[in-house]
């Protein structure tokens, strides 16, 4: 038996069988916003720098490069696997949602103090 749910604006299964995907073109949207756009507008470079990972945009770049071929890798194992019917975990705690919701309120105390 196929347990359906209703996802994203109403559509059944919109988002649960395309989150990869989303996530995927969002994560190669934001490793390219901050190559092409905050890095230049937001780090100043000296003129003469003698080695490159000395540069204050090197260790930016590299984790915005990083994220892109996460998202690459995400993408193309998702355009490559074939579609799943999406089903509710069986053995999922009936308060999850709320163990992990208050597990990262204890974490923001804890942050905070």
């Amino acid at each position: 038996m196929t347990v359906t749910t209703t996802g994203l604006l109403g559509m059944t299964g919109f988002f649960n069988r395309n989150r990869n995907l989303v996530s995927a073109i969002l994560m190669l949207a934001l490793g390219a916003c901050v190559i092409w756009i905050l890095i230049p507008a937001g780090v100043a470079e000296p003129k003469k720098i003698k080695y490159a990972a000395l540069s204050p945009s090197y260790y930016p770049r590299l984790v915005a490069v990083a994220l892109m071929m996460l998202g690459a890798g995400v993408l193309l194992r998702t355009l490559t696997e074939k579609k799943k019917e999406y089903k509710p975990a069986e053995d999922r705690h009936p308060h999850a949602t709320l163990r992990i919701f208050g597990f990262f309120l204890i974490l923001l105390f804890l942050h905070c103090h």
